[in-house]
C-alpha cells in the first residue's frame, strides 16, 4: 500500500488522554452497587451522580477542554455500556397521557444484569477491547453517522442532518464502510505520519464503492448525493449541490466521511493520532482537507494482529501488587480488588495493596477459599514467604467480623420502602435495616415525602434527639421542669 508520508509539527499533534476500557469499568462498578433512578422527563443521570462520575473517570483530565466535555464523556460511556449489555434501563420512554407530546421515563432505574456482567469480566482484555470496538463500528443509525453527528472528540463540522433518515443515507451500510477503512489502517506502518488526502485517493482508487454501493448508484430513482449539500456563504442560494458527475464528487462526500471517521472510533480507542490544519480558511461547509495527517499507533496494530501480550501480575514482599497490561484488565482487577485496594493507575500499570480486612471478608464468604493458592496462580512469580505467612495468619484468626464501608442503619416502621430494596444489605430487626449509601437512601426518602431524619453520631457518644423522634440509638433529651405559677389570691 502506497500512501504519502508527511512532515508535521510535533506541537500540533492531537492525542487525547482517554481510556474507554477503564472508564467503562469505573462506570459499571459505580452503578452496580447503587439503585440510581434516572430523571423523569429527560432520562438523564441525577446531577449528583453525574458529578461523582465525572470525578471518577480517568479521562476527565484531558487538557483540551475546548473539545472534551466530562459530562458528555460520561454519557458516551453510559451509552456504550448499555449497547454491549452491561447495564439496562428504559431508553424508549412512554407517553403518560392522551395529550402527551413527548415521552417520559417513570421509575427508570439503572440495573446491571449479573450474567452479562460476569460474562464480560471473564473475557480477556483483548476480547473486551474487540467487543467494544465492534459495538462502536456496528451503529447503523444514519443520523448518528460520521456525516451528520460529531463524535465525542470530533472537531470537524458536519453536513446538515435534515433528512438524514431518508434517501441514500438510510440505505448505507455504515458498519461495512467503517470496517473497510479499519482494514486499510491495518496495512499502515506504525508511528509514520501519512497525508489524509493520500488515504482518500487510495480508497477512491482501490474501493470507490466502499460507502455508496454500485447498486445504489444504479438506482435511477435515487440521487446519489442528495443528502449531502455544501453551504457556501458567497453563493446566492447558500447551498451548493454535489453532482455525481463532478470530478471531485468523491473527495467532497466520501473524502469528508473518511476525515470524520478518523476522528471518531479510531481516535477514541487510541488507534490513531491526528494533526489538523487550522491555518487554512474554508468558504464552504462542512470543511474539507482540514484533517491534515494521521498516524497509526503500535497499540492498534498489536490488537489488530492479535499480538498483544497477556497481563502480568507481580506481588511484592511489601504486599504491593503491580498489574502490567497495555489494555485495561477489567476482569483481573475486579478479581484482585476482592483482596486489595487500587492505589494508583498509570497508562499501563495499576498499583494495588493487599488489605487484611478484604482478605478476612472474602474468607468469611467462603471458608474453603484458598487465597494464597489463588494469588500464586495469578502472580508472575512465586509469593514471598512473608506474604504467605501473613495471609495465612489473617485467615486463621478466630474472631472474624465484617466491616461495612459506606453503610448505615435505617430505622423505619414502614412496611414498604419504595425504591430502596437495592440498597438493603440485611434486615436486622423488623424496624432496623442495614443499608448501603446512606446519603442516597436519605435523598430517596425525601423524594418519597416520608420526612426522614439523618443522624450522624459522634465517635464518643450518641446524639440526643427530641421525644417525638423514633430511634433506639439516641439519648433522649431531658424534659425541662414545668414552671410553677402562683395563683392570685391563693395560699402558698
Amino acid at each position: 500500500m502506497k500512501l504519502n508520508t508527511i512532515q508535521i509539527d510535533e506541537n500540533a499533534i492531537f492525542k487525547p488522554s482517554v481510556n474507554v476500557m477503564q472508564d467503562l469499568y469505573t462506570y459499571v462498578n459505580y452503578v452496580k452497587d447503587r439503585y440510581i433512578k434516572r430523571t423523569y422527563r429527560d432520562n438523564y443521570l441525577p446531577k449528583t451522580e453525574l458529578t461523582r462520575l465525572t470525578k471518577l473517570m480517568i479521562s476527565q483530565n484531558d487538557p483540551d477542554r475546548s473539545v472534551f466535555s466530562p459530562e458528555r464523556w460520561v454519557y458516551f460511556i453510559e451509552k456504550l455500556a448499555h449497547k454491549i449489555g452491561l447495564v439496562s434501563f428504559n431508553i424508549e420512554g412512554e407517553y403518560m397521557g392522551f395529550h402527551s407530546y413527548t415521552t417520559s421515563y417513570p421509575n427508570n432505574y439503572i440495573k446491571v444484569p449479573n450474567e452479562k456482567y460476569d460474562q464480560y469480566m471473564n473475557q480477556t482484555p483483548i476480547e473486551q477491547e474487540k467487543r467494544i470496538t465492534y459495538a462502536l463500528l456496528k451503529n447503523p443509525d444514519p443520523c448518528e453517522s460520521e456525516f451528520f453527528y460529531a463524535g465525542i472528540l470530533g472537531r470537524l463540522d458536519r453536513f446538515l442532518h435534515y433528512g438524514c433518515r431518508s434517501g441514500v443515507a438510510e440505505l448505507l451500510n455504515f458498519e461495512k464502510s467503517r470496517q473497510c477503512i479499519m482494514n486499510v489502517l491495518k496495512e499502515c506502518q506504525s508511528n509514520v505520519w501519512y497525508s489524509t488526502q493520500s488515504l482518500v485517493a487510495y480508497i477512491k482508487k482501490t474501493d470507490p464503492f466502499f460507502l455508496i454501493s454500485r447498486q445504489i448508484r444504479k438506482n435511477e430513482k435515487l440521487s446519489t448525493y442528495r443528502n449531502f449539500q455544501e453551504l457556501d456563504q458567497q453563493a446566492i442560494r447558500g447551498s451548493v449541490k454535489i453532482n455525481e458527475s463532478d470530478p471531485d464528487a468523491f473527495e467532497r462526500v466520501e473524502g469528508r466521511y473518511i476525515e470524520r471517521f478518523l476522528e471518531g472510533i479510531p481516535l477514541v480507542m487510541n488507534y490513531v493520532e491526528l494533526v489538523y490544519d487550522d491555518d487554512q480558511k474554508y468558504s464552504k461547509k462542512p470543511s474539507i482537507n482540514k484533517l491534515k495527517a494521521f498516524k497509526v499507533t503500535d497499540y492498534f496494530l498489536r490488537i489488530a494482529n492479535n499480538q498483544m501480550p497477556e497481563p502480568e501480575v507481580w506481588i511484592q514482599p511489601n504486599f504491593e501488587i503491580q498489574v502490567i497490561s497495555e489494555i485495561y484488565p477489567s476482569g483481573l482487577l475486579a478479581n484482585l480488588s476482592r483482596f486489595a485496594d487500587i492505589v494508583q493507575t498509570d497508562r499501563t500499570v495499576t498499583h494495588l495493596k493487599l488489605k487484611r480486612k478484604k482478605v478476612l471478608n472474602e474468607k468469611l464468604k467462603n471458608e474453603n477459599l484458598d487465597i494464597v493458592a489463588l494469588l500464586e496462580k495469578l502472580s508472575k512469580t512465586a509469593l514471598a514467604q512473608n506474604v504467605i505467612t501473613e495471609i495465612n495468619g489473617w485467615c486463621e484468626q478466630s474472631e472474624i467480623f465484617t466491616l461495612y464501608e459506606n453503610a448505615g442503619l435505617l430505622e423505619t416502621k414502614l412496611k414498604k420502602t419504595q425504591g430502596l430494596h437495592r440498597c438493603k444489605i440485611a434486615q436486622i430487626t423488623p424496624t432496623i435495616q442495614l443499608i448501603r449509601s446512606p446519603d442516597d437512601v436519605y435523598q430517596t426518602l425525601e423524594q418519597n415525602e416520608t420526612v426522614p431524619i439523618l443522624i450522624r453520631h459522634e465517635k464518643s457518644r450518641l446524639k440526643s434527639i427530641d421525644d417525638n423522634t423514633f430511634s433506639i440509638f439516641v439519648e433522649k433529651k431531658e424534659k425541662s421542669p414545668k414552671s410553677f405559677k402562683r395563683k392570685k389570691g391563693g395560699n402558698n
